[in-house]
């Protein structure tokens, strides 16, 4: 979101007059302003909006004024800072000047004797601000100001702020970067739990490769180059410039090392080494020498041989290997046993290595806890519940290599989760060291290894490797990889990508199953991205593959040969298991344990309260069945609903009268279908498509009692979220835009009802969910990011008003109220409770209309705003864990 310059003068009034604008950046926007008590022209940043509300006064200001201590001649000192309506700011002196990354493109590569002098400059700033204990974080050419012919360094203390403002993945889902990837290092690329110094080091590395070479080491997309700075060797920087000397090129490429111990060891040891180098030649005087490999030209014959002719033995033995089974493996089951009878939900089974106990998850859903019960004494009792005395949920449990304790994910609230270990048998529990707390992390059989996923990243730890490796990009239709599992023989690790919030739920979206080498590589697909794929389990020969998927219609389980090019024939299913949620396989794979999950997920209605709060026990069923129901809407006469559902496995369009009936189809995909939204005529319906080998989501529309659906968007990236204007004239939806990468919410138009589309034109510039038109047509709404922040625009873009809701941690599903002076909208409060709020149009204190105080119904997040009604999918949930044994 764009910084309001009429709003933050007034801001500043009084203290600093601002003028104009000088330039802006991934996190601020720099102001030329006047500095009215000292009568002097200073530059003002201002973080943009997104950010300041994420990061907070308090982090800032703190930041920033152990930033503003530091001084040196190569520092650009912070002479104010400070929070005024909102905007956070720090103010600077006015440098008549250009930056480095200004000089870089106006000249390409520097005369290398200017180029070692800014370096020089800037490593003598860092020195001083190591020695105060403060890392920069960001050293870039951005944050680099030249004044005559001197370096001055900016910015310290924000990149720290940033970082730690929120979870990793935050700030970037919501169109905020963090930090300049071309020029971040190893550990700050892989989110590592302790970046010091050192980070500063390499990136001075990259910066004086710019200088040197006229461009950075590594080149292309954001992830790429984040990928590379983990698992590439840069190539020399006199291979782009033959000028620079051996002892100068050793000089940069040390502090260009993966491993910060490897690097220099910190700015007061880099400096005496760029002093020392500069003669009156511009040659160097190495002040170490830098070693040289010397390989004889007998040598590069001979070893390379040698390498292929061991690589040929060891693809002769695994060719030979995979011969030994031409028949696809035949999975047989029996003693198929019931472990638990208790209603509600139990589910998330983690077999123990022997397989004579399991550890689960004991809902309801908004607090599950973690039990372990016998698998062979089924009738002994309830269980053990473990660490009752750690607050919030658990989930995810799996067990130690010696069976002795289990660990679980423990999560206080939203944003606040760490993993701990327990005994079997209860116990205090105690936290453990992981490169990461994340949900999306699993050990190795021997739990000396530890795989986890950053975004669509994935890496690999151990001890031994000291600092996280990255493995490999899922670039292909990226999601979130989740539910990682090591191979027996840790060579390999399973992933699922897409549908993360099955783990969680009953959410039907497809997912698909992928496999990469765990040394590293190109990720491989395992199963089709089109049905539900899910759960990956190995058996012990680490050449096979279980897991759960609908490609067959009902959810069951299957087994599919995989090898290191990828799978080895179509998946084969396991029988004895149906409506499985999640698996389970003991060491020996000869015993299995899986969630038989039944899905309820309908469409509730309950009166909307003219005042006070409403309890969800007062909703009544407007739809029935086992099956799942996500999003709906109300024809304009209000008889009709349309909603999309799982009726045929698919997800599916389909519309039912209010009071009830048999549900008919109107949109039938090869992929799934959802959001539907019906045309103020009642003429239409507009929805969205899933993921699939058919495109990613895009907007259709399709008549309102049936036809064949027309394709309105064919933009690259996701297309969803479709909303009627009143009018009918025009439809909203979120979008990434012709390239991509542009998050915004787009408009489509045409002139006349029943007309042709036009073009879609950008409304709003920044990342923004479920847009909703207002009654009148003359405004959206929308939810910013996946924070409790609301923001209203008009239809020409303008903001009206924006509303944070502090006391709660998350809103969704926007819908004004029929005479648009409320937003309603379902939240989440800090302790996990949800409900639907209100708030009225033009701003104030969010209120709870009704309150989520069964722990038998589960909100799934889609309402829908009648007349006089509320429509809300609820979620009812029965889910047992059984066990069996396999032949194979």
């Amino acid at each position: 979101m764009p910084v309001d310059l009429d709003r933050l003068k007034a801001a500043l009034a009084g203290r600093y007059d601002v003028q104009r604008e000088l330039g802006r950046g991934g996190m601020a926007v720099v102001y030329l302003a006047e500095d009215l008590r000292h009568h002097r022209q200073v530059a003002i940043k201002v973080l943009l909006p997104e950010l300041a509300a994420t990061i907070g006064p308090d982090r800032f200001l703190r930041e920033i004024d152990i930033a503003a201590a530091l001084t040196h001649p190569h520092i650009l000192p912070v002479h104010d800072s400070g929070e005024a309506d909102g905007f956070l700011y720090y103010v600077m002196p006015y440098i008549e000047g250009q930056s480095l990354k200004a000089r870089l493109a106006a000249e390409g590569e520097l005369p290398i004797e200017d180029a070692v002098r800014i370096v020089t400059e800037v490593v003598d700033a860092l020195a001083h601000a190591h020695e105060h204990g403060v890392v920069h974080r960001d050293i870039k050419p951005d944050n680099v100001m030249l004044s005559g012919r001197h370096a001055l360094v900016m910015d310290f203390g924000v990149a720290k702020a940033v970082s730690e403002a929120s979870e990793p993945g935050e700030l970037t889902t919501a169109g905020v970067a963090i930090g300049t990837p071309t020029y971040m290092s190893p550990e700050q690329a892989v989110a590592a739990s302790h970046i010091d110094h050192r980070a500063d080091i390499y990136s001075v590395g990259v910066l004086a490769y710019e200088l040197l070479a006229g461009r950075t080491p590594f080149v292309g997309a954001s992830q790429r180059v984040l990928a590379a700075h983990v698992t590439e060797k840069p190539e020399p920087v006199t291979a782009y410039r033959e000028a620079v000397s051996p002892a100068l090129a050793h000089l940069v490429m040390r502090c260009l090392e993966k491993k910060p111990a490897d690097r220099w060891q910190g700015a007061q040891e880099l400096l005496p080494q760029l002093e020392a180098v500069v003669t009156p030649s511009v040659g160097l005087t190495p002040t170490e020498t830098a070693p040289v490999e010397a390989v004889s030209a007998g040598r590069r014959r001979i070893v390379p041989a040698a390498i292929g002719a061991v690589a040929l033995a060891a693809l002769i033995v695994a060719a030979g290997m995979w011969m030994l089974r031409d028949d696809p493996l035949t999975i047989t089951t029996s003693n198929i046993t019931r472990v638990t009878i208790e209603p509600g939900v139990e589910f998330q089974p983690a077999l123990s290595p022997d397989g004579s106990e399991v550890a689960y998850v004991k809902g309801p859903i908004p607090d599950p806890r973690i039990v372990v019960r016998s698998t062979i004494d089924i009738g002994s009792g309830g269980g053990i519940r473990l660490a009752d005395g750690v607050p919030g949920d658990h989930k995810y449990p799996s067990w130690s290599s010696d069976g002795a304790s289990v660990r679980f994910y423990a999560c206080l609230r939203e944003g606040e989760c760490d993993w701990k270990q327990v005994g079997k048998l209860g116990g205090p529990p105690r936290a453990i060291s992981a490169p990461i707390q994340s949900d999306r992390l699993a050990w190795s059989r021997d739990g000396s290894r530890v795989a986890f996923a950053v975004g669509d990243s994935i890496f690999a730890y151990s001890s031994e490797d000291a600092e996280p490796r990255l493995l490999g990009v899922h670039l292909v239709d990226p999601w979130a990889p989740h539910s990682l599992a090591w191979s027996p023989d840790d060579r390999s690790i399973v992933y699922v990508n897409g549908n993360i919030a099955w783990k969680n739920s009953g959410n039907v979206s497809s997912s698909s199953i992928w496999m990469i080498a765990a040394d590293g590589g190109e990720p491989i697909r395992v199963t089709d991205e089109v049905d539900m794929n899910l759960s990956p389990q190995w058996l012990p020969d680490s050449r096979h593959i279980v897991f759960i998927s609908d490609r067959d219609g009902p959810r069951g389980i299957y087994v599919v040969e995989v090898s290191a090019d990828g799978p080895r024939g179509d998946p084969r299913p396991v029988p004895g298991a149906a409506d499985a949620h999640s698996i389970s396989m003991s060491a020996d794979g000869r015993k299995l344990a899986y969630a038989k999950f039944t899905i309820a997920q309908n469409i509730w209605s309950i009166p909307i309260p003219r005042s006070g709060v409403v309890s969800i026990n007062e909703a009544s069923p407007v739809t029935a069945g086992n099956r799942v129901i996500e999003s709906h809407s109300l024809s304009p006469d209000q008889e009709w609903i349309v909603f999309d559902s799982s009726i045929r496995w698919n997800m599916d369009i389909y519309k039912m009268p209010i009071d009830g009936g048999t549900p008919q189809m109107i949109a039938d995909l090869p992929m799934d279908a959802y959001d539907p939204d019906w045309s103020p005529d009642g003429t239409e319906v507009a929805f969205g498509s899933g993921i699939s080998r058919a495109g990613k989501p895009q907007v259709w529309v399709v008549p309102a009692d049936g036809g064949t659906p027309v394709q309105l968007t064919d933009f690259p990236g996701f297309d969803t979220y479709a909303d009627w204007s009143p009018d009918g004239l025009h439809i909203a939806y979120m979008s990434q835009g012709p390239q991509g990468t542009e998050w915004g919410v787009w408009i489509l138009s045409r002139d006349t009802v029943g007309g042709t589309w036009s073009a879609p034109t950008r409304l709003i510039d920044f990342y923004c969910r479920q847009p909703d038109w207002a009654p009148d047509g003359a405004s959206i709404a929308c939810q910013v990011g996946d924070r409790n922040e609301i923001v209203r625009v008009s239809r020409g873009g303008e903001e009206l008003s924006r509303f944070q809701m502090a006391n709660l941690a998350r809103a969704r599903k926007l819908k004004f109220s029929d005479d648009g002076s409320t937003i309603y909208f379902i939240g989440t409060e800090s302790d996990g409770s949800q409900g639907v709020w209100s708030i009225p149009t033009v701003g104030g204190e969010p209120a709870k209309v009704v309150a989520f105080d069964d722990p038998e119904l589960s909100a799934f997040g889609t309402l829908t705003a009648g007349r006089d009604r509320f429509y809300l999918t609820l979620s009812e949930y029965e889910s047992d864990i059984w066990v069996m044994d396999l032949e194979w």
